[in-house]
C-alpha cells in the first residue's frame, strides 16, 4: 500500500512539472537470466545496447567456458594497456590496491549505448580442493603449495580504417591464481593486444622526436605483465609493461601499488615511471613521467548506548599525497586529508585538499618554492532512514590567484530512495546550487526514476532523469 502511494505521488509531481521539465530520453530495457545464459536489451530513443553471455559449465560440468558479445564493456587488464599511469585523483579515504587480473567483460548497462559490437571468449580451469592439500606446518603455512585458478580469454574489438575495412583490435590474457597459504596468495596474469593506431598528419606533436611526426595508420602491439601478492598484512601489484612505437621502437613503464596493515593502521604508497613519451593502447598520449602517491589510514572504534542499543562508530582519519614529475624544474602537487565517522544511522565526513607546484629553481634563488593555486574544503552528511537516505554536501574552493583571487562554494542536497520488493522502485531528487565570488552561478533541482518488475528469469526495467530548474 506504501509502495502504491509513493508511485501516485510521484506520478502526479511529475505531471504537475511536466511543462517546466528538461527530460532525457527515457530508457526501457529487458534482462533475462538463466543457468546457462543471460542477455540484456536497452534501448533509449534511437539508440539501443545489447549483450548476450553463454555458459557451457551448466551444459558440459568438465568444460567451463564462457562466451560474450554485444557492446561489451571491458577492464581489468585490457585497461591498464590503454590506461597504465596512476589516477592523478587523491581521496583522503582511498587506501586500496588494485589487484593484478587479467581481461574482465561484462554486459552492458543501460548508459552503454557508444560502445561499439565486441566478443569475448573465456576458459577457466578451478582445480578441486583435496583433503591432503591444506594441511599446515607450524608456521601455518600449506605444504604443499596448489594453483587454485587458470583463465584463458580473448577479445575481439572491430574498428574501420580511412578506407572504411574491419580492422581487428584483438587482445588475449592469462591469469592464474597460486594459493601459499590460509591468508596468502600470489597472482600472476600476462595481457597483449593488437591495437589499430590511426594515422597522425599533425605538424607538431608531444613526443621528442627531432625527425619526423608524421606516421600512418598500422596496428600496433603492446603488453603488460602483472604480478600481484595478497596476505592479512601486505599487499602489492606490480605491472611491466611495454608499448610498440610507431617511430620502430619499445617503450617501456613500470607501475607499482602498495598497501602495509598493521591493526587499525594502514599506509600505501604507489609509484609509476616511464622514461619516454609514449601511445598507449587507445592512442592515448602519455608524457615521459615520474608519478608517485603515499597516504596513511587510521580507524577508531567507539561504541555509544541509546535507548537500550549499543552503536558501534567506526572513525577513520586519512591522509593521502600525490607528486607528478615530467622530469624538469616543476613538480605537481596534490594532498588530501579529512575525518569521517560511520555508524548504521549516519555517515559524516570532512575533508580538506589542496593543489600546487614546486619550482626547484626558486627554491635555489632563496624564494618560497611552493605555490599553492587551489584550496579546498568538503562537508558531506548521509542519513539511513528506513528506505530513504538524505545526502546533504557542501564545498568551498579558495584560488589564490596573483592576478584575481577566486571563491566559489557549493551546496547539493540529494535524497535517494530504495524499495526493493517486486516491483522494485528507486528515485532520487536533488538539489544543486554554486557560487561563484559570492554571486549566485547555478542552480538545477534534478531528480531520477527507475523501476523494474521481475517473472520468473525475465525482469523488465525503466528510467528516466531530467531537470526541473
Amino acid at each position: 500500500m506504501k509502495k502504491i502511494w509513493l508511485i501516485a505521488f510521484v506520478f502526479n509531481m511529475l505531471v504537475f512539472f511536466l511543462p517546466a521539465m528538461d527530460l532525457t530520453p527515457p530508457v526501457f530495457g529487458i534482462k533475462a537470466g538463466f543457468d546457462f545464459a543471460e542477455g540484456v536489451f536497452y534501448v533509449k530513443e534511437d539508440s539501443v545496447t545489447y549483450g548476450l553471455s553463454l555458459f557451457t559449465k551448466e551444459l558440459f560440468p568438465t568444460l567451463n567456458m564462457t562466451f560474450k558479445i554485444g557492446k561489451l564493456s571491458v577492464a581489468g587488464g585490457y585497461s591498464k594497456l590503454n590506461s597504465p599511469t596512476l589516477s592523478s585523483s587523491v581521496s583522503a579515504f582511498s587506501s586500496s590496491v588494485s589487484s593484478a587480473s587479467g581481461i574482465t567483460v561484462s554486459l552492458p548497462g543501460s548508459t552503454s549505448f557508444s560502445k561499439a559490437l565486441s566478443l569475448f571468449c573465456e576458459y577457466e580451469y578451478r582445480k578441486k580442493k583435496s583433503p591432503h592439500e591444506n594441511r599446515t606446518n607450524q608456521k601455518g603455512f600449506i605444504q604443499n603449495i596448489r594453483l587454485e585458478s587458470i583463465k584463458i580469454n580473448t577479445f575481439l574489438l572491430p574498428s574501420f580504417d580511412s578506407q572504411n575495412k574491419i580492422i581487428e583490435n584483438a587482445a588475449a590474457s592469462i591469469l592464474a591464481k597460486i594459493k601459499t597459504s590460509k591468508k596468502t596468495s600470489l597472482t600472476a596474469a600476462y595481457t597483449a593486444g593488437l591495437f589499430f593506431l590511426k594515422e597522425n598528419i599533425k605538424t607538431a606533436w608531444f613526443f621528442n622526436e627531432k625527425n619526423d611526426k608524421y606516421f600512418h595508420e598500422e596496428q600496433l602491439f603492446c603488453q603488460n605483465l602483472q604480478l600481484g601478492f595478497l596476505s592479512p598484512s601486505y599487499s602489492n601489484t606490480s605491472i611491466f609493461s611495454v608499448y610498440q612505437s610507431p617511430f620502430g621502437k619499445l617503450d617501456l613503464c613500470v607501475r607499482s601499488e602498495n598497501l602495509i596493515k598493521l591493526n587499525k593502521t594502514s599506509i600505501n604508497f604507489a609509484g609509476f615511471y616511464a622514461t619516454e613519451d609514449f601511445l598507449s593502447g587507445n592512442q592515448k598520449n602519455i608524457n615521459a613521467q615520474l608519478q608517485a602517491k603515499a597516504g596513511l589510514h587510521h580507524t577508531f572504534i567507539k561504541c555509544i548506548s541509546h535507548a537500550d542499543k549499543v552503536i558501534p562508530l567506526f572513525i577513520n582519519t586519512g591522509f593521502n599525497s600525490y607528486i607528478q614529475s615530467d622530469f624538469t624544474d616543476i613538480l605537481n602537487l596534490k594532498g588530501s586529508a579529512g575525518i569521517r565517522c560511520t555508524s548504521d544511522y549516519f555517515t559524516l565526513s570532512a575533508t580538506a585538499a589542496f593543489t600546487g607546484t614546486y619550482l626547484s629553481e626558486y627554491g635555489q634563488a632563496g624564494s618560497n618554492p611552493i605555490t599553492i593555486s587551489s584550496w579546498s574544503i568538503q562537508t558531506k552528511e548521509i542519513f539511513l532512514i528506513k528506505a530513504f537516505k538524505p545526502t546533504l554536501t557542501q564545498s568551498f574552493s579558495f584560488s589564490p590567484s596573483p592576478e584575481k583571487e577566486k571563491r566559489t562554494s557549493s551546496q547539493k542536497l540529494l535524497i535517494t530512495w530504495i524499495f526493493p520488493k517486486n516491483p522494485y522502485l528507486s528515485g532520487n531528487l536533488g538539489l544543486s546550487l554554486s557560487q561563484k565570488n559570492g554571486i549566485m552561478e547555478n542552480k538545477e533541482l534534478s531528480f531520477g526514476i527507475s523501476a523494474s518488475y521481475s517473472w520468473k528469469k525475465i525482469k523488465i526495467l525503466a528510467k528516466v532523469n531530467g531537470k526541473i530548474l
